[in-house]
């Protein structure tokens, strides 16, 4: 019991340093000791960082079934779902992460993304203005933009996407863990 949990937070804090491959063996691992909780979410996360989408949803999908109230595991699948370009499902399960009483910008990112690729240029907007100013001001200095005020939709898109990039397997929500990639330049 004792070993399989902590396979499952260390399989997590490698899926946050980006060290996708180390992530998977060691939530394999977990899972094999019969692990569940948590587990399935951040191993679909991996998956989906690996490029490996199918194997992603199939796991997000029972994350959320083991526990439909996965904030987290709920972000990483309408990621995944935009990523793949099932825009409905997408939107589902980002607005569900972002109405649950967490302020998850993640769930923004992904939202704004989406919205932007669908030509909402006033969804994108919005969504952007819901991410905290220090995120956004910044990546958009990393980026190399004067300022976070006046950007182009086109700008706004590319700060999201470096974002997304830039955090590796981070979309938890709690401030504490946001200084983890932050701190890292590209």
């Amino acid at each position: 019991l004792v070993k399989r949990e902590v396979l499952t937070w260390h399989g997590e804090i490698l899926l946050w340093l980006g060290e996708y491959d180390r992530a998977l063996k060691m939530l394999n691992e977990a899972i094999s000791l019969g692990a569940s909780t948590f587990v399935y979410g951040w191993r679909g996360a991996v998956h989906l960082k690996l490029g490996h989408r199918a194997p992603a949803l199939a796991d997000l999908d029972r994350a959320v079934d083991l526990d439909p109230k996965d904030v987290e595991a709920r972000v990483w699948r309408g990621e995944a779902y935009r990523l793949a370009g099932h825009n409905a499902e997408a939107l589902q399960d980002l607005d569900y992460a972002i109405g649950s009483n967490v302020t998850c910008s993640w769930a923004y990112f992904n939202r704004a993304l989406l919205r932007g690729s669908l030509g909402d240029a006033a969804g994108l907007a919005a969504d952007y203005a819901k991410i905290p100013e220090a995120t956004t001001s910044f990546l958009s200095a990393v980026l190399g933009f004067k300022r976070n005020k006046g950007l182009t939709s086109e700008q706004k898109l590319e700060i999201l996407i470096s974002g997304l990039e830039m955090a590796k397997g981070i979309r938890r929500w709690e401030t504490y863990v946001q200084s983890i990639w932050m701190q890292r330049r590209p």
